[in-house]
């Protein structure tokens, strides 16, 4: 028999108020470690719990961190693939280009689907997707141009524009990155502080609880185990994969026409592409660490090594321009090199990476550029120098055809007073012809006269300072008209809706009195119509002066507008020859055009364009 129960047997039966003392002692006894037990069991399930909780998002952050860095490597793609089919032009580039566009939608829905619990990331990435699309929307219109064999291509494969603004998003996309592995490492330390507070308090629930604690705490670590075990094995699988994206970014950069380069933190080079050796003719042993520098040209070996130590140590874009040797002939080419840092959760730099590009050509194009624009400043100040001299023979030429007109004007007033004073004093002398001798005489000085004017009217033309007003032409024909004084059997109509223009009011002025007079002197009759129109013509309007007169022959629709061509003998019809040329100057001058319209018989239509530059009423108003 159990003492213990001997015990109890031959104890002394207990007093009603002891034996209450003594279950309240054992109710307590139980009661205690039983409400321990159970305080115990439920932090225990409850760390257990949060173990499961956390290394569930540890790996869930693996898995956001894996389609970000497939995400990125999809832009590393297709950034290759664009960069070498423009420099290139070989299509076989586009194929990882295509591919990587094909998967980019699915790989930011998925990223976004992943990250759809952390509304910083989810707005970062919608972000870079934004500027991704519109890099794509670029790209795309670069190999356009270059299927097109557009010869814009050419400056868009030398703008750093597109690789820039790449640059940029990659550059997002790590740091997007970086935030996910910062978040798995304090996951992976929640864990790590999680494990061993989890088997402390499964040894005291062992204690506590016995065997069947203990059975259920290991059945739980075991479970957590395995857990464990799978993330590590995911881990170690993910691990597998980015080094053999390494080894296919190796391949890539070997198959891209450029020279691809790498550096530790510290800035010295350990991988450069095969590109790099072929146009070098050196091995990797002559260019890892430093040795890289033998190839540059002696006079550009300081700068360089001076800016890319400014970027080592500032962690800025290093982007520099310099001669670089080439082995295949010996001579020296300019090449632009461009590398970028990448950098850990922490900030730190890690790696440099690169890429060095041939642009002797642009450098040469440049060089041609500068030549021609010295060449353009030498003929403007050339052209500055003739337009100086011009202007100064023209303020010669006016004050010329001044004094002349002056000079020759002064006689044939003399002459024309001096047949005046001999028609008078021997007027009773005189035969009736030798009166005629003398009308004619002074016809011929006024005819010589307006032969001045008109010429010193038509040197002047597009030589005077332009004075541009507002023209209102129904008014400004009224007015014209009215100067002209037309005979009382002449009918003049203008076509209602007349333009309201911007211009030259006497030019125009002028064109109108020297066609309206030249319609009313050539004239066959006493009496006749005259109509005005204008028509709009986009930027000119055509303007037509009409009569009804006895016409022109086709034979002279040229010569009427050649100066002192007439087409009838002066001494029947008093005209200088010069009305139709001073018109056809003026027009000319303004950029406009005339021409004849006329069948003998028929009448005659001048037409010519003007400048609209037109004014509407609302302008007029405001």
């Amino acid at each position: 028999m159990n003492p213990m129960f001997s015990f109890v047997k031959n104890a002394r039966p207990l007093s009603p108020a002891a034996e209450a003392s003594f279950t309240r002692r054992l109710n307590r006894v139980v009661l205690i470690p039983a409400l321990f037990m159970f305080v115990l069991v439920g932090v225990l399930l409850a760390q257990i719990s949060y173990l499961i909780s956390v290394t569930q998002w540890v790996e869930h952050t693996d898995q956001v961190i894996v389609r970000l860095w497939t995400t990125r490597q999809l832009m590393l793609d297709m950034k290759t693939g664009e960069r070498g089919y423009l420099l290139v032009g070989d299509k076989r580039f586009l194929e990882p280009y295509k591919l990587a566009a094909r998967e980019m939608p699915h790989s930011f829905s998925q990223a976004m689907e992943l990250t759809k619990d952390n509304a910083e990331q989810q707005e970062r990435l919608r972000k870079v997707q934004s500027d991704f699309v519109d890099w794509q929307s670029f790209t795309a219109k670069m190999i356009r141009f270059r299927e097109d064999n557009n010869p814009l291509y050419k400056s868009f494969a030398l703008n750093l524009e597109s690789e820039q603004r790449l640059d940029t998003l990659l550059n997002q996309m790590i740091a997007i990155s970086n935030a996910e592995e910062k978040l798995r490492e304090q996951r992976n330390n929640s864990v790590k502080k999680l494990i061993p507070m989890s088997i402390l308090g499964a040894v005291s629930a062992a204690v506590v609880l016995g065997g069947v604690l203990t059975f259920l705490a290991r059945k739980e670590l075991f479970r957590l185990s395995d857990k464990y075990e799978e993330i590590l094995k995911t881990t170690f699988e993910q691990g597998e994969k980015l080094q053999q994206s390494f080894a296919e970014f190796q391949t890539l950069s070997d198959a891209v026409p450029q020279m691809v380069w790498r550096a530790d933190q510290y800035g010295a080079v350990d991988y450069m592409n095969q590109r790099w050796y072929e146009y070098t003719n050196t091995t990797s042993e002559d260019n890892v660490g430093e040795g890289w520098k033998q190839i540059l040209h002696p006079d550009d070996r300081k700068r360089v090594e001076t800016a890319w130590l400014e970027s080592v140590l500032t962690g800025q874009p290093y982007d520099c321009e310099y001669r670089m040797h080439r082995g295949s002939d010996g001579s020296y080419r300019w090449h632009v090199s461009r590398g970028i840092p990448l950098r850990n959760s922490t900030g730190q730099i890690v790696k440099w990476f690169g890429s060095t590009t041939d642009i002797d050509a642009q450098k040469q194009a440049e060089q041609v550029l500068q030549e021609r624009a010295q060449e353009l400043l030498s003929l403007a100040e050339n052209l500055q120098s003739k337009t100086t001299s011009l202007e100064k023979s023209n303020r010669e030429l006016d004050q010329f055809t001044y004094v002349i007109s002056h000079d020759l004007k002064a006689p044939l007033r003399a002459i024309s007073n001096l047949s005046h004073w001999i028609e008078e004093d021997f007027s009773q002398h005189l035969s009736e012809e030798n009166s005629q001798q003398m009308q004619l005489l002074r016809s011929r000085v006024r005819r010589m006269e307006d032969l001045i004017n008109g010429l010193l009217q038509f040197s002047r033309i597009g030589r005077t300072e332009n004075h541009y007003k507002t023209i209102h032409v129904d008014q400004l024909l009224l007015e014209v008209i009215d100067s002209i004084d037309p005979p009382a059997g002449f009918q003049i109509q203008i076509i209602p809706e007349m333009p309201i223009i911007q211009g030259e009011e006497m030019l125009l002025r002028q064109v109108f009195a020297n066609l309206i007079s030249n319609a009313i002197k050539h004239h066959s009759g006493l009496e006749g119509n005259i109509t005005i129109s204008s028509l709009s013509k986009g930027n000119f309007y055509e303007f037509a002066v009409k009569d009804d007169g006895p016409g022109i022959a086709a034979a002279f629709h040229d010569k009427i507008f050649v100066i002192f061509q007439t087409l009838q003998a002066r001494d029947k019809l008093e005209s200088t020859g010069i009305g139709l040329s001073i018109v056809k100057k003026i027009i000319e001058s303004q950029g406009g055009t005339i021409w004849v319209e006329s069948i003998v018989g028929s009448g005659t239509t001048f037409r010519f364009t003007w400048p609209a530059n037109e004014t509407t009423q609302s302008d007029l108003k405001g």
